[in-house]
This record gives structure tokens, C-alpha cells and sequence, in this order.
């Protein structure tokens, strides 16, 4: 499920004119009772009210029973796997990274930052 789909089906159940049930009810609805810990009353309101909010916690998506990855947006209309950016680079591991210096040609895993050199202070 999508979370715009989750977030549709929370204000069926919440219904505007106030007569739904309330932010407890739908959590016990939605969730199962073994996950009941892992969901709040303020998360299922987070999720129904902020547009932008999406749980980034697998353990969280999985309770809400949403889909384990996010949908992704792109920039420029080219898909590219998990990239929601114009700079785009593959590294030669197959990872997709945007870069953040333009002689920088590896992934941040095949060559991590190292840091400023602390000579000269």
C-alpha cells in the first residue's frame, strides 16, 4: 500500500464531520496488536495530516502495512533507481550517488570522506 492510500482509508475512518473514530480507534484498526507498541496515536495522526511525511523505519512501514520501499520521484523524467536527483552518477559498484564535488567519480562507500587535513593549523 501507498501512504497516500493509507492516508485516504485513516480519514474514512476518522470521517471530517467528527462522527469517526478517534486517533486510538484507528490505530487499533489499522495496526496489528502484536505492533501496537511500535505505532503511536501521534504517528497515525502525522501520517494522515502532514503531506509530506513518510516513516523512513522498516519495522514502522511494515505495521502500517505499507510498501517496504517509498515511491520516487524524478527530476528530470529519466527513472533511475532510488534517485531523486538531476546529478545522478553510477559508481563503478552499481550504486547510484549524487556527487558532492566534481572530481568525485566513486559511490561514498568505495570511497568514503576521509576529512580536511589538519596541517597548516
Amino acid at each position: 500500500m501507498q501512504t497516500d492510500a493509507l492516508r485516504a482509508q485513516i480519514w474514512r475512518l476518522r470521517r471530517l464531520d467528527g462522527s469517526g473514530y478517534t486517533w486510538e480507534e484507528i490505530r487499533r484498526i489499522l495496526v496489528d496488536p502484536n505492533d501496537l507498541e511500535k505505532i503511536s496515536r501521534s504517528l497515525v495522526w502525522k501520517v494522515a495530516n502532514v503531506p509530506e511525511y513518510e516513516p523512513r523505519d522498516l519495522d514502522i512501514r511494515a505495521a502500517l502495512g505499507l510498501d517496504q520501499e517509498s515511491s520516487v520521484r524524478y527530476v528530470d523524467g529519466r527513472p533511475r533507481p532510488r534517485a531523486q536527483a538531476l546529478d545522478v552518477m553510477v559508481c563503478g559498484c552499481g550504486r547510484h550517488f549524487v556527487s558532492n564535488h566534481p572530481r568525485r567519480r566513486k559511490c561514498f562507500v568505495c570511497s568514503p570522506y576521509r576529512g580536511k587535513s589538519k596541517k597548516g593549523r
